[in-house]
């Protein structure tokens, strides 16, 4: 059993983003990457700041 119990649907939706977050970021893609994310996200580390 998983932790997220919810629709078929939904289950397959995050999989799929979380698919597309996974390859983008191991290609180093960024476009790919930042699209995983809602438009206003901002990722901040101690190295850079990146804006979808």
């Amino acid at each position: 059993m998983s932790a997220f119990s919810g629709p078929p649907e939904d289950r397959a939706a995050i999989r799929e983003l979380l698919e597309t977050y996974a390859d983008a970021a191991s290609r180093i893609d960024k476009a790919p990457w930042l699209d995983c994310w809602a438009p206003d996200a901002e990722w901040i580390t101690r190295c850079a700041v990146m804006t979808s």
